[in-house]
């Protein structure tokens, strides 16, 4: 006899209302399924997904040529890890202002990879701090991207 599957209704309930909070959020045609809400915020193409455990950001981008990886250290999670190349840009694109917001906001994992950047966050994160936080480091890792290929190319006079 085969027991009845139970669903944890309290992940449903995280889940129904942090979708709603993320589609309030974005702007511009919204693509809503049960897990997810396509968008836009401030002129970035973002997916945001929930998961059993939490919920993703994701910013779509392309032809990214820096790429780092943020993880939570220590025992109280109160500092960050930081692994990236080149180390100078990675250090450029998470100036104060965004280490500051990372330290606030305390994501499990930030990802820039040459396809996207990516938030992962547990229920219970704010999620319009985390949107917003997604767009503004995804286009501070283009800026960045953009004046080290200007400077590379540069005629010295």
């Amino acid at each position: 006899m085969r027991r009845p599957l139970r669903r944890n209704k309290d992940v449903n309930l995280h889940a129904a209302s942090t979708l709603s909070a993320a589609a309030a959020e974005l702007q511009g045609p919204i693509i809503r399924t049960s897990a997810s809400v396509i968008g836009q915020r401030d002129g970035e193409s973002i997916i945001f997904a929930t998961t059993g455990w939490g919920y993703t950001v994701t910013v779509m981008m392309h032809a990214v040529r820096i790429g780092f990886e943020v993880r939570p250290r220590g025992w109280l999670r109160k500092s960050l890890h930081i692994a990236g190349a080149p180390a100078d840009l990675v250090a450029e694109i998470l100036d104060p202002d965004h280490h500051l917001r990372l330290l606030a906001l305390h994501p499990m994992l930030v990802e820039l990879t040459p396809t996207g950047l990516r938030l992962e966050h547990k229920y219970g994160t704010d999620v319009t701090a985390a949107i917003h936080l997604a767009a503004s480091i995804a286009r501070r890792s283009r800026e960045v991207q953009e004046k080290a290929a200007e400077h590379r190319f540069a005629v010295p006079a």
